[in-house]
């Protein structure tokens, strides 16, 4: 199974993950292979999503320098500045990652309903920071996970 992987975050989703489903959201649609030709709509939108994730992993891995500086003591305020921006940044980024890939799910490259995205998402969000709680509260969580050595 072939993953598209954030990387700096460790989120992987199968190229066939389902976000609507994960959400609880129906649409009616068939979930079977994407059929598309190259230079078409829908594979423009798809080179959006990629480069969305990559600016979106250049914007966390500028948030994880920044935020790292500040916290080894450098609180001047064009960090604390950097530090927001980057982190703002990489929000904006990794949301449109996601409208990309439930695009990508429905076939539909017109922008989702706001309520149907705004659920997908927090679902994905909730879902993620459900699992990293339960690995911290069962110990099966790495040591290096908040440790400033991962800055």
């Amino acid at each position: 199974m072939k993953y598209l992987t954030i990387a700096g975050i460790g989120t992987k989703f199968p190229l066939s993950y389902n976000f609507s489903r994960a959400a609880g959201v129906s649409y009616g649609h068939w979930y079977g292979a994407m059929k598309f030709e190259i230079g078409d709509t829908t594979d423009q939108a798809l080179t959006t999503t990629v480069h969305e994730l990559a600016l979106c992993k250049e914007s966390f891995d500028r948030f994880v320098y920044f935020a790292g500086q500040n916290i080894l003591g450098d609180d001047s305020k064009k960090i604390k500045i950097q530090s927001y921006n980057s982190y703002a940044s990489f929000l904006h980024h990794l949301y449109e990652f996601y409208i990309g890939c439930i695009k990508r799910e429905l076939r539909d490259t017109s922008s989702p309903k706001i309520d149907i995205s705004d659920r997908i998402v927090n679902s994905e969000a909730e879902k993620l920071l459900k699992n990293k709680r339960h690995a911290i509260e069962n110990d099966y969580a790495p040591e290096w996970g908040n440790h400033i050595s991962v800055c």
